[in-house]
């Protein structure tokens, strides 16, 4: 009985906020070997999207060696998002300028990137997904390295890159509260994107939105 209940109650909250599968049950025909979530949405206006986040990759060699004496660190992740509407859908992510503090490590703090560079999926099994240098990151000439909008048409998609940059100076190259145990992703509520950080500690955080883009 205890178990028919959780399950109501799982199917009522996935419903509310999007039907989500594992990659058990592919949503695709190419689930792609690095992807660690998947999840279906869609919502009366129209909506229906499958959005995927990779695996983590460790980025921190790509950092000029300043950086990682400074106790920089990075992963690199990317992104697939695919609209299966009959219309075309607006993707508008727009992530904190500012480095922010991670509630389950006082002394570290992180930013998320969002680099230009494209990401296909034969990028999949090279080295950190194909990115080759993050120095345009950090480069004041480059376009807004943490805004990204795409509109995607239908039956399309279009994939991207995402590096979260973290500072640990108490913590050993690797070791620090961040490393490739690291589970990050998208998600979808009503036309909100939400970015969460799964860790020791909870990071969710409001970073755009998904809707129908009228032609």
């Amino acid at each position: 009985m205890r178990l028919l209940i959780t399950s109501i109650l799982l199917t009522i909250c996935f419903t509310a906020i999007g039907q989500f599968l594992s990659t058990k049950k592919a949503l695709t025909f190419y689930p792609g070997t690095y992807i660690d979530t998947e999840a279906r949405y869609t919502d009366p206006t129209g909506v229906n999207v499958i959005i995927q986040n990779s695996l983590p990759k460790w980025g921190t060699p790509l950092l000029d060696s300043g950086r990682r004496e400074q106790g920089f660190s990075s992963l690199i992740f990317f992104n697939r998002i695919i609209n299966e509407a009959n219309d075309p859908i607006e993707v508008t992510i727009d992530f904190p300028t500012d480095f922010f503090s991670s509630p389950g490590s006082p002394d570290g703090y992180l930013k998320i990137f969002l680099p230009q560079d494209s990401m296909t999926l034969d990028k999949e099994a090279a080295y950190n997904y194909g990115l080759t240098s993050l120095k345009s990151l950090f480069d004041h000439g480059s376009a807004k390295p943490t805004t990204f909008h795409k509109i995607i048409y239908p039956r399309q998609e279009c994939l991207f890159y995402l590096v979260i940059l973290f500072n640990q100076p108490k913590a050993p190259q690797g070791q620090g509260f961040y490393n490739t145990g690291t589970r990050a992703g998208f998600g979808l509520e009503a036309h909100s994107l939400f970015y969460r950080i799964n860790q020791m500690d909870f990071i969710r955080i409001p970073c755009g939105q998904i809707v129908l883009k009228k032609l």
